[in-house]
């Protein structure tokens, strides 16, 4: 239901003093190519990045900037041939691996990514960035504890740094710790009274506390920072779902959709409406959505029992009923009234 946002990878900029002519026509090819990359010409950027490449093929700054440009089009398969490239001619290149850790991150694949961050610590042990990435992946991974310790390091280092302490607070919210996350996420604010994520994250620590009317101002002032925003919108549409505008909620969760169709969050939700609109057959489609993109989203086995139970198909129900259970969705007690 979060998105965090990632620091800046690294494009690695001309150095000076070169005296040899191929190595001047290197340097000068990638100034050149950094201007473009600055202008947004990245078209531009590339041609002259491959014309370094034609000069050595293993011009690992040319490789790295290729795939940082991959990257910011989001295009991360292809960053992360481009960092690997860039590795293989130097396989000690921190640049490279660090902006490969972030690609791996992007495309899921967590345990890569931590391989990559592990290179670089070796090295490289005293940066913020490096622990704050890890703390994302740890996140992803569910595995709370190491977050925790990651961005504590990380904040260790950049004490100022509101978010790092709105990541925080986020992990404090997934553990069902409001007090806590809403302390952490105030003093993100008093840091940056414009960090989007942490008024996000407060108004979902006051709806789940079942205070609609101040989860919707917060969401409001969120949305003000970053203006249709599909997690926004998406979580104004929980909110609104879960106060009882449940047609106002509809509008919200598919402009999310229609913006980032890739969020389980939303389609968990709009599972979610169509449930409490006694559409079973609708429910169960966007629901088994939602757990195809995240079978660890928050309530899912539940809601996917009680969209079986309005079918009438009490065996399956329970199955999913019995994985709340274990999930803690649901009280054991209210289990054995239901499948017993």
């Amino acid at each position: 239901m979060m998105k965090v946002r990632l620091l800046g990878l690294i494009i690695v900029l001309v150095v000076a003093g070169c005296t040899e002519d191929k190595e001047t026509r290197l340097q000068r090819l990638l100034l050149r190519g950094n201007d473009m990359v600055q202008k947004q010409n990245d078209q531009e950027a590339m041609k002259l990045f491959e014309g370094a490449l034609e000069i050595d093929s293993c011009f690992e700054d040319a490789w790295n900037n290729m795939g940082t440009i991959a990257y910011r089009r989001k295009n991360y398969e292809e960053a992360i041939r481009y960092y690997s490239s860039a590795i293989r001619c130097n396989p000690g290149y921190t640049q490279a691996l660090f902006n490969r850790a972030n690609a791996y991150y992007e495309s899921k694949e967590l345990f890569n990514s931590l391989q990559d961050l592990k290179r670089v610590e070796a090295t490289n042990p005293d940066t913020s960035v490096l622990y704050f990435l890890r703390g994302l992946v740890y996140t992803q991974l569910q595995s709370y504890d190491s977050a925790l310790l990651s961005f504590d390091k990380a904040l260790a280092m950049d004490p100022k740094n509101a978010e790092i302490l709105v990541n925080i607070g986020t992990i404090h919210y997934y553990r069902k710790q409001g007090a806590k996350a809403d302390t952490i996420l105030r003093r993100a604010l008093e840091l940056n009274p414009k960090e989007s994520n942490a008024w996000n994250t407060l108004a979902m620590v006051e709806a789940d506390a079942g205070r609609y009317d101040k989860a919707m101002v917060n969401i409001h002032k969120a949305l003000e920072l970053r203006k249709n925003d599909p997690y926004y919108l998406n979580n104004r549409g929980y909110i609104k779902l879960m106060s009882g505008d449940i047609e106002g909620a509809l509008t919200d969760i598919d402009e999310s959709i229609g913006t980032d169709p890739y969020n389980p969050w939303a389609y968990r939700n709009k599972g979610w409406y169509y449930l409490l609109k006694k559409d079973a057959d609708n429910s169960i489609r966007l629901l088994e959505r939602a757990a195809q993109l995240d079978a660890r989203l928050d309530k899912i086995q539940l809601l996917m029992g009680q969209a079986w139970q309005l079918k009438g198909d009490k065996n399956r129900a329970c199955m999913f009923f019995a994985e709340a259970v274990r999930n803690g969705e649901l009280p054991d007690t209210d289990y054995r009234k239901m499948c017993r």
